[in-house]
């Protein structure tokens, strides 16, 4: 279950992808909690996660700069965004902590 594993890999988002690698969603705690608020926690199970991902996510482009980033993260408040090539496959994505760490070295 996604769920088990956003919890194992410390993640607190999924980016959801096609067989070519173009980002098609994400699936996020927030989704989760309002999915839970909305149905209750019984049907958590039976849910796919194409249901209740946001679908057409904000992403950013390998050639934007890191400023610009963090304007798009801010403007539409979000705290992580996949970063994509020109063809809109991700390539990973990047937090709002990753950011200001590197910021900060």
């Amino acid at each position: 279950m996604l769920l088990f594993k956003i919890t194992e890999w410390w993640k607190w988002w999924v980016v959801v992808v096609d067989e070519e690698n173009k980002v098609l969603g994400v699936f996020t705690d927030w989704d989760l909690r309002r999915f839970i608020q909305k149905n209750g926690i019984d049907f958590i199970e039976k849910v796919k996660i194409k249901d209740v991902m946001t679908k057409n996510p904000k992403v950013a482009s390998i050639t934007q700069k890191a400023v610009n980033v963090l304007n798009v993260m801010e403007a539409n408040n979000i705290t992580f965004i996949p970063i994509v090539d020109e063809k809109r496959k991700l390539l990973w994505a990047i937090n709002i902590h990753d950011i200001v760490k590197e910021w900060i070295k």
